[in-house]
């Protein structure tokens, strides 16, 4: 069973323990930067039986989409569980649209999950309204 977790700037503690606790990472250098990126944004952790399956980091004063992934075989399904989750927070912002680095992992799922270049082609987008 996947289970989705949101974390914000005021989870920050319990998102690092986490990570390392689970060695998605124990570099100080992503740590630091992981504090300095969650401030005023949140992330969304997914979880199976306790393990860190996939990740999200969504700017939600950009609407943009920092970092996803997942390295799991069942790709397709948590990305669409944290990109629904996304849209229902850009949503409730009143964002017109989710944009993501086009050089993303898996980005021929997000293409195929609504996503399709900018005009400038830096970025796959996702009109929201």
């Amino acid at each position: 069973m996947l289970l989705l977790r949101t974390y914000h700037d005021d989870d920050l503690t319990a998102l690092m323990n986490l990570f390392v606790n689970q060695h998605a990472t124990d570099e100080q250098d992503d740590l630091i930067r992981l504090k300095s990126l969650l401030n005023n944004n949140y992330a969304l952790v997914c979880e199976e039986l306790g393990s860190i399956v996939g990740f999200a980091l969504f700017f939600g004063d950009q609407g943009h989409i920092f970092d996803l992934r997942t390295i799991e075989a069942n790709a397709e399904e948590i990305l669409s569980i944290l990109l629904s989750r996304i849209e229902e927070r850009a949503n409730h912002l009143n964002l017109p649209q989710i944009t993501v680095n086009l050089d993303i992992h898996h980005a021929n799922l997000f293409t195929a999950l609504g996503f399709h270049p900018s005009p400038s082609g830096q970025f796959l987008v996702k009109k929201l309204h």
